[in-house]
């Protein structure tokens, strides 16, 4: 009766130690770091992706990628200018393309109010009206970077830009 329990002991002991072992080793971050992803795979409601009255670019990216994007926002530029470069350069790099419209049946006339470019190497643009969204990998800084600067020559002229009507704040100087 008591082998058997100093055994059970011993037993308890070894299995303890290999657990420990088991997680000082590089498997174990590996198996969490998957676990999670599948997690966020698993537990991910598409319904969330749609904000408003159009797709959530944040939410599509995770769920189409399967991880969090690094986000660079680029304000007050001129959209269909953007757009026609985009339709110019990208090419094959192009997989998927999805947009939402208006058309204004009076005037005859259609326009875009936010297109989302999923592209290849886990990267994905959004273009507005007056913004464009880029979506990236964290290996890509230096495409974002020159998406920017490429972006950066369709600045929107200031007499173009949306003003916004109300009051403003007294310098505190």
């Amino acid at each position: 009766m008591a082998a058997s329990f100093v055994l059970a002991i011993i037993f308890i002991r070894f299995i303890a130690e290999a657990i420990k072992a088991f997680r000082a080793s590089d498997a174990y971050p590996k198996a969490k770091i998957k676990n999670r992803l599948f997690k966020l795979k698993r537990n991910m409601n598409p319904a969330t992706m749609f904000s408003g009255s159009y797709i959530d670019s944040r939410v599509f990216y995770a769920l189409k990628f399967r991880h969090v994007p690094n986000i660079a926002l680029i304000t007050f530029i001129d959209a269909a200018k953007v757009f026609k470069y985009l339709e110019d350069t990208l090419g094959s790099e192009l997989t998927e393309f999805y947009q939402y419209t208006q058309c204004d049946c009076k005037n005859d006339k259609k326009s875009f109010i936010c297109s989302v470019f999923v592209l290849k190497n886990g990267r994905m643009i959004e273009l507005g009206s007056e913004y464009a969204v880029l979506l990236f990998n964290s290996p890509d800084f230096a495409w974002a970077r020159n998406m920017e600067a490429a972006f950066s020559d369709f600045r929107m002229d200031d007499s173009k830009r949306f003003k916004p009507i109300g009051f403003t704040l007294p310098d505190m100087n």
